[in-house]
């Protein structure tokens, strides 16, 4: 059981394990304490969502959490469908609307290289830009450079520019034929081992909330 704010904090910030992953999806809680964790460590949020004890005090908190991630996790349990059962995820009617995510600065760093590494060592062609979700390669230069910018800045973006932004970092980042490859380390400053982390950090949180 989850005794404190500070408890649950420990845990997360332990090695990344499946073990981790299930103590903490299944941990249990007083409400005062869950809403203590969301209160005083919003970066824990998107970890507290998957949470399956959760009670709905916690969950009208995370509901309207600024991290789009974290709303559709809350939106798909079955405690908030079984009290709020008119809050359905209707994913048409928000194809369109700017969502932001609580990202890391380096997250942002890594998905900011992504898109304008296109413009370095990379060697994009007019049917590679189309396969990440842009029109042409001129395309991918322009609209990944304003991409690029509104997640520096933390600008909200459809999430279409969210996933494209993803789909090119992982291009960029593994092709060494088309993308950056192993200059990666060299033109970002970003670390291989850690470029990869992040990736998979990113995987996780933004395409959840496709």
């Amino acid at each position: 059981m989850i005794t404190s704010a500070a408890d649950y904090k420990q845990h997360f910030d332990e090695q990344d394990s499946v073990e981790r992953f299930r103590y903490l999806c299944d941990a249990v809680a007083s409400v005062d304490t869950w809403l203590a964790v969301v209160r005083e460590f919003p970066e824990c949020r998107f970890m507290v969502s998957f949470n399956r004890n959760l009670p709905i005090e916690a969950l009208e908190v995370l509901r309207h959490d600024l991290d789009y991630a974290v709303q559709m996790k809350v939106r798909r349990s079955k405690t908030w469908r079984s009290a709020y059962p008119d809050d359905r995820n209707v994913r048409g009617a928000e194809r369109d609307e700017p969502v932001d995510f609580r990202l890391t600065s380096v997250e942002r760093s890594v998905l900011r290289n992504g898109l304008r590494e296109w413009g370095g060592p990379a060697r994009p062609t007019d049917e590679l830009a189309r396969v990440t979700g842009f029109a042409s390669k001129a395309d991918l230069f322009a609209t990944g450079s304003r991409i690029a910018e509104d997640i520096v800045q933390g600008r909200p973006m459809k999430r279409h520019d969210w996933t494209r932004a993803l789909v090119s970092t992982e291009f960029v980042f593994a092709s060494d034929v088309l993308g950056s490859g192993v200059d990666w380390s060299t033109t970002t400053g970003l670390r291989d081992q850690l470029t990869l982390q992040t990736l998979r950090d990113l995987q996780r949180h933004l395409v959840f909330a496709r």
